[in-house]
């Protein structure tokens, strides 16, 4: 599971569209350590309901998520890659 905290979160004007999703430590290759942005479906905001301080999440299969804070915080410890 990977797993960043969201600083912020920007919709499209047409809820049909996509909106952008800014993280803080997902690996973005940016060698100015620049937050990454991903983009999700209108409907994935309205399945998961993402708020600022809550966290995006990505498991091995692909498949993303959102987890509010105080429930992502108490149940997975960080592991550092080496």
């Amino acid at each position: 599971v990977e797993a960043a905290k969201i600083l912020g979160i920007a919709l499209a004007a047409d809820v049909t569209s996509k909106g952008v999703i800014t993280l803080d430590d997902f690996q973005s290759g940016d060698p100015d350590g620049a937050p990454t942005k991903v983009w999700e479906y209108a409907a994935w905001f309205e399945k998961h309901q993402p708020v600022v301080g809550g966290y995006y999440v990505r498991y091995e299969d692909g498949y993303t998520s959102f987890s509010p804070a105080q429930a992502f915080e108490s149940g997975y410890t960080r592991i550092d890659e080496e």
